[in-house]
């Protein structure tokens, strides 16, 4: 008896394992893909406050209403560099904002095509908004993110709710996803700085600043 038992055991474990493990490995890569979702948020949230901060020190933002958005647009896609993928070939060369990609970036070192592909890369997928008000600046930064986790970033590029939570693969893919033909998240974040003016013009403080961003 004790012999037939074992035999009508054999390969319960497999079985298990069978419909354990798919489940179990779909976790552990959507955890994994949530960590780096959860990094990127912090990045691009710097990249907001560096962006209003460039754009409140630029020579071109005075109280009469200019707004650097190219200042702005150009630090935070230095800032979210550790963000783009080395595969900068597959880059979408249309950008997201309203200006123009440079194409003309000069860098020196070994590293220079290199860090110029992935900062050209950051702009394509880079959208800033400036504004300021009488006491702050306001920085907009919106970011498509290239989610590269497997099985993870499908389900977390699709409008999880088109078809029901059950079906999330076979809901249709978010818009900047379909955008840049990858598997993206559209993160936004928005930065503050107190406006570095007053009512006759810039503070001491500013001019200060300006000068120390000059002789960097």
């Amino acid at each position: 008896m004790k012999e037939l038992d074992r035999d009508r055991e054999s390969g319960a474990a497999m079985i298990e394992f069978v419909i354990v493990f798919p489940i179990q490995l779909t976790l552990t890569l959507l955890i994994m893909q949530f960590a780096l979702l959860a990094h990127a948020h912090t990045v691009v949230q710097q990249a907001a406050f560096m962006g209003a901060r460039a754009a409140a020190v630029s020579d071109g933002f005075d109280s009469a209403g200019a707004v650097p958005e190219l200042a702005a647009r150009r630090i935070a896609a230095r800032t979210l560099v550790v963000l783009t993928n080395s595969d900068g070939a597959k880059a979408p060369n249309v950008p997201a904002g309203s200006a123009d990609v440079p194409t003309d970036l000069q860098w020196s070192g070994k590293s220079a095509p290199f860090s110029a592909g992935r900062t050209n890369q950051a702009y394509t997928h880079l959208n800033v908004e400036v504004a300021h008000s009488q006491h702050l600046v306001r920085c907009l930064v919106e970011y498509d993110y290239v989610m590269t986790i497997p099985v993870a970033n499908r389900i977390l590029s699709r409008k999880l709710f088109t078809n029901g939570f059950l079906f999330l693969m076979s809901g249709d893919f978010n818009d900047a996803s379909i955008q840049r033909t990858r598997p993206c998240y559209r993160i936004q974040r928005i930065g503050y700085i107190p406006t570095p003016w007053t009512e006759n013009g810039l503070t001491g403080a500013t001019t200060v600043a300006l000068a120390d961003t000059g002789n960097k």
